[in-house]
């Protein structure tokens, strides 16, 4: 039998031994490996050594395979990685495909290092009955998307600007496409309905050309108001566009020269984020103190006495617009003794107005994308 395990050993890459003990299964001889081939695989591989010249009669063996989590992980994640499809709703059988997977095989380096991360990062408790499982309930959760993307940015070292992993889209494309495609329909049924025309394929393939190039801009648009807040956060335009796969210029020419009119009243907040968080405040209960029947602008007043400096400058991205309505209400007729804090909330909102963008000695100071985990907001 000890013969028969080095055999074993040397056939199979893995360490194998043989025991004589009781298992649950009965009295009796036991191999004994750690991952390494499934089952079946070593019991063929047994029956092979046996024929071979061994003595020993393997009908009557037992076999014991003790799992690691790296490896039951591991397994699970070679089959979605090869149809990211099947993490929608896992099948038992690849739940649990360890049992039918052999190691060492050919699990690609990319499912072995998304597996480590997987385990480490997972939050799964020492105490849990079935680490394992609850690692692939991780995976389940986040996603081959979120697990891509956060082990690039979660390893990525200090200053390093490689690009980010490609996304799979097919889970997000089939709702997309069919409300995209109805849509679609709907306005070049509405761009023709009036021509003659309109059920000529010819006018029809016009129509939705010039959809096309709308749908691009719509797209440029949304990538720019995630990207402003961004830039005043202190990343720099062209790491943001080498990250996400571009070419160094490719988001500056995109977004256009008006990119920084944009960033300059963000730019301004956060320089001021003390200053006008406290004019705000103030101006809003000096309105609620003066005013003696109906409140004036009483939605405007809430968002200024919402937005905090504790919170930092993205908290008050919606108050100017508030100030800018909350003065001309009050114009006319200010509520008794708020002018002074309504005149100093005029005076920061002409600043924030005025504001130019940032120079380039500022642009230059600014820090690539790092692991630090990044909320992107609208600027709206």
């Amino acid at each position: 039998m000890h013969k028969l395990a080095r055999t074993l050993s040397s056939n199979t890459g893995v360490e194998v031994t043989a025991t004589y003990d009781d298992f649950g299964s009965g009295l009796g001889w036991h191999l004994e490996w750690i991952d390494g081939p499934a089952v079946d695989t070593m019991r063929k591989a047994a029956r092979s050594a046996a024929r071979a010249g061994s003595v020993v009669d393997v009908a009557g063996l037992r076999y014991r395979r003790d799992r690691t989590d790296l490896a039951v992980v591991a397994a699970f994640l070679s089959k979605v990685v090869a149809e990211p499809v099947l993490l929608i709703n896992p099948p038992f059988e690849v739940l649990h495909a360890y049992d039918q997977t052999d190691f060492p095989g050919s699990i690609p380096p990319e499912v072995w290092e998304l597996a480590r991360f997987a385990i480490v990062h997972s939050g799964v408790a020492d105490y849990s009955a079935d680490p394992a499982r609850d690692v692939i309930d991780h995976v389940i959760r986040t996603g081959l998307n979120g697990l891509r993307l956060d082990l690039a940015l979660d390893t990525r070292q200090p200053g390093e600007q490689s690009k980010l992993p490609a996304l799979d889209v097919a889970g997000v494309l089939d709702s997309l496409e069919k409300g995209v495609t109805h849509s679609l329909s709907m306005a070049v049924d509405e761009l023709v309905s009036g021509s003659a025309h309109r059920d000529d394929p010819i006018v029809r393939l016009h129509g939705i050309e010039a959809l096309r190039n709308e749908l691009t801009k719509m797209a440029d648009r949304l990538q720019r108001t995630v990207a402003v807040p961004a830039l005043v956060d202190g990343f720099s335009l062209s790491s943001m566009s080498r990250t996400i796969g571009l070419s160094n210029r490719a988001l500056g020419m995109r977004f256009g020269p008006e990119l920084g009119g944009l960033v300059a009243p963000l730019a301004w907040l956060r320089d001021h984020v003390t200053e006008w968080a406290a004019a705000c405040a103030a101006a809003a209960a000096a309105v609620r103190a003066g005013s003696s029947f109906a409140l004036p602008g009483p939605h405007e007043l809430w968002l200024l006495e919402q937005g905090g400096a504790g919170e930092g400058w993205r908290s008050l991205v919606g108050t100017p617009e508030a100030a800018r309505r909350l003065l001309a209400e009050t114009r006319k007729s200010p509520p008794r003794g708020s002018e002074g804090a309504l005149a100093e909330l005029a005076r920061l909102l002409d600043d924030h107005d005025r504001a130019e963008p940032p120079g380039r000695r500022e642009g230059r100071a600014r820090q690539p994308i790092t692991s630090a985990p990044i909320r992107m907001e609208s600027a709206d």
